[in-house]
C-alpha cells in the first residue's frame, strides 16, 4: 500500500509539474524545415520534425483505395462555421495564452527584370503584412523582425523563417476542456 501511495505521490508531482510549466515550439526553416519542442525550460527536448537529408524513397507500393466519404459539403460547411463560432468564443482565452516570443521571417529574390522584382517585392510586402495581421489577431506576438530584400543584381528565391512559440499547458487543457464542452452542448441542442 506504500508503494502505490508513494507511486501517486510521484505521479502526481510530475504532472503538477508538467501543467504549470510552460513548452516551446521552435520552427526554422533556412532551406530545410526543423521543428523542436521543449519543456522545463529546455530540460527535455524533442524534434519534431529533425532537420536532416531527405531518404531516397523507397519502392513504390500500391495505393489504398480510397474511402468514400458519405458527408455533403453543405454538412461539412455547417461544421465549419460551428467550430469558427465556437473560436470567436474564445478568441481572447486563445490569444493571451498562446504566444509568439520571436518571429523573425525574410524574403529574399531577384529576377531577371528589375521592375518585376520591385513589383514582386511590393506584392510580398502586402501579402506578409496580411498574413501577419492574421497572426497578431490570433496570438500575441511579442519579438517581430520581418524583411524582403529584393536582389536586383541576380535571380534566385530564399526564405527564412525563425520562430518560437510558447503556450502554458495548464492552459491549454483548460481552453481544450472548455471547447470541447461547448461543442458538445451544441451537438446535442441540434
Amino acid at each position: 500500500m506504500i508503494i502505490l501511495w508513494s507511486f501517486l505521490i510521484v505521479f502526481s508531482t510530475i504532472l503538477l509539474v508538467i501543467l504549470l510549466t510552460s513548452s516551446q515550439v521552435h520552427v526554422l526553416y533556412d532551406k530545410k524545415l526543423s521543428v523542436e519542442l521543449s519543456s522545463l525550460n529546455g530540460l527535455i527536448k524533442t524534434e519534431l520534425i529533425p532537420n536532416r537529408k531527405k531518404k531516397k524513397p523507397k519502392a513504390a507500393h500500391k495505393e489504398k483505395p480510397k474511402k468514400e466519404n458519405n458527408t455533403s459539403v453543405e454538412e461539412k460547411i455547417e461544421n465549419l462555421l460551428d467550430i469558427l463560432s465556437l473560436y470567436s468564443e474564445m478568441a481572447t482565452d486563445i490569444r493571451t495564452q498562446f504566444r509568439f516570443e520571436t518571429f523573425d521571417f525574410l524574403l529574399s529574390f531577384g529576377t531577371t527584370d528589375a521592375a518585376t522584382t520591385a513589383i514582386l517585392s511590393g506584392i510580398a510586402w502586402s501579402g506578409i503584412y496580411q498574413m501577419l495581421g492574421f497572426i497578431d489577431t490570433v496570438f500575441m506576438l511579442e519579438e517581430l523582425r520581418v524583411a524582403v530584400k529584393p536582389d536586383f543584381e541576380q535571380t534566385g528565391f530564399y526564405v527564412y523563417l525563425d520562430t518560437t512559440f510558447k503556450v502554458n499547458h495548464a492552459h491549454l487543457l483548460r481552453i481544450a476542456l472548455i471547447a470541447s464542452i461547448k461543442y458538445i452542448k451544441r451537438s446535442k441542442s441540434k
